[in-house]
Parts: structure tokens; sequence; C-alpha cells
């Protein structure tokens, strides 16, 4: 597999940092997934009308437009890890207060930082591909972020069916990992 970094490393750390760039992309489509099912409930919960939940879907396609502008020049500028740690700390953060968010109003601003912050995931993800790969090898992985993003978003959904609280507490978990994994085994290519 042709490499821009020498080809060192073996294949554990191949597998391990394939796994993390696929965790990575998948936090976009699963941040909307998880919320998905939890839409009714959650109108409910917080006595607001349908189309006022349904603005969260709205800000966090706002957020994860609006990060893909900014993380692109800021990764390059600053390097992968910072703006991937930012990015992933407001992802978490903002997942933490949506499960403690007591108003509609307030929800939907967090969801479009959420989404902001997942952009910053998304984008620095399939950067990392072009950092550590080339050719065929960067079109397979890349191929195989996207793969895993479509299908690990789906069974998110489960958890939003039971409230706000279990959806926003799934993607601040996932969050969690991210950045705890990001800091503990990847260093900055």
């Amino acid at each position: 597999m042709p490499t821009r970094t020498g080809g060192g490393g073996g294949a554990v750390r191949r597998i391990r940092v394939l796994v993390l760039l696929a965790a990575l992309s998948a936090l976009g489509p699963l941040s909307m997934d998880a919320c998905m099912p939890g839409l009714p409930r959650l109108a409910d919960s917080l006595h607001s009308p349908a189309w006022a939940v349904q603005l969260t879907v709205t800000a966090c396609l706002m957020g994860l437009a609006v990060g893909q502008l900014a993380a692109g020049p800021l990764s390059d500028a600053l390097g992968r890890r910072r703006p991937l740690l930012f990015g992933l700390t407001l992802y978490t953060v903002a997942g933490l207060l949506r499960a403690l968010a007591p108003t509609v109003g307030l929800l939907v601003v967090l969801r479009g930082v959420q989404g902001l912050g997942g952009a910053f995931a998304l984008v620095i993800a399939y950067a990392y591909v072009s950092d550590l790969h080339e050719g065929r090898a960067a079109a397979l992985l890349g191929c195989g972020q996207f793969l895993f993003g479509g299908l690990a978003a789906p069974p998110a959904g489960l958890p939003g069916a039971h409230g706000a609280v279990p959806m926003a507490t799934v993607t601040a978990v996932l969050g969690l990992a991210a950045v705890t994994v990001l800091i503990t085994l990847t260093p900055d290519p």
C-alpha cells in the first residue's frame, strides 16, 4: 500500500489509523441519525411544536456546512491534530450540554455547534488520508471511511428513540472516545 510516511509502523498501526479515521468520518452522519427517531418525543418533553424541534436538524446541517469551510484551511495552516481536537471538543461539549438543554432554542444552538465540531472531524479525517496515502490506497481508504459512516449511522438512532438525553449522551460519549483515542494513540502526521 503506497504511503507518504515511508511505510513504517506496520499492520497494527494501519488498522488503528483506519479505525480512527472511519470513526471520525462517521461522527457527522451519526449526529444526524442519532437524533431523528427522537424528534417527536423531544418535542413533547420540551413542550415545543414539531417545527421548532426540527430546526435542530437544520442547525446541525448548517454547522456541518460552515465547519467544512473552516476546518480545511485551519488544518492546513495549523496541522491536523490541534484543529481536530478543537472540533472534537466542540462536538463533545455540545453533546453533553444538549442532554441538559431546557429549551428548544438552546438545543438548536447546541446542535449547530455540534455540527460544526463534527465537520472538523469529517474534513480532517479525509485530509489525514491524503497525508498518509496516495493513489489506490488513498481511494480505498476514503471509500472505507465513507462506507463505515453510512453503515454505522442507522443503529445510532436507536438510543434517540428513547428521548433527548440518551441521544445526546451517545454523541457525547462518541466524541469523548474520539478525543481520548486521538490524544493517547495518534501523533500528528
